[in-house]
């Protein structure tokens, strides 16, 4: 099995198959919850939310967060900040946000 330039044995497939692959699927999961939200909690519907959706899922899952919350929170809109933070909090499992960087929950 081929990835990209590197290929795995046999031995690696069975790991790769067992373990990297359910985590993959699952962050893929996570980033339509969070950008199918973000769409919504923007306004954008039907064609309009998927385009949305294409141009933001190739951003690293946090970074996406970090910059919906910090614009939320530079506009001082505090209902989107909230939505923005309770849609973060489901993806990731977050519970704070302080100085630009989300902090995952200490027991979680």
């Amino acid at each position: 099995m081929r990835i990209g330039r590197t290929s795995l044995n046999p031995a690696q497939r069975v790991n790769y198959l067992k373990d990297a692959v359910p985590r993959i699927v699952g962050l893929y999961r996570k980033m339509n919850v969070l950008v199918y939200g973000l769409a919504e909690i923007y306004g954008f519907t039907g064609v309009a939310g998927r385009i949305f959706a294409n141009l933001i899922r190739p951003m690293q899952l946090s970074a996406v967060i970090s910059a919906a919350l910090d614009g939320a929170r530079d506009e001082n809109d505090t209902k989107q900040y909230e939505k923005v933070l309770a849609l973060a909090k489901e993806v990731m499992n977050m519970d704070s946000y302080f100085n630009r960087t989300i902090t995952k929950h200490a027991n979680g």
